[in-house]
């Protein structure tokens, strides 16, 4: 995907990635999606690692 050149293409570049990240990690199981990671000390679980999009 080419780099956008617009706030227009940003925005719908950026929405369309949001969509296929939630997409990947709506088809992994539960289990995965509450696992805990255990090789990063601050960073243990998908959530604390999806707060640094906000």
């Amino acid at each position: 995907m080419p780099r956008p050149h617009t706030k227009t293409d940003l925005l719908r570049q950026s929405q369309a990635n949001f969509e296929q990240l939630f997409a990947l990690i709506d088809s992994m199981p539960n289990e995965m999606q509450l696992a805990r990671f255990d090789y990063n000390e601050r960073d243990k679980t998908l959530r604390d690692i999806l707060v640094h999009f906000i």
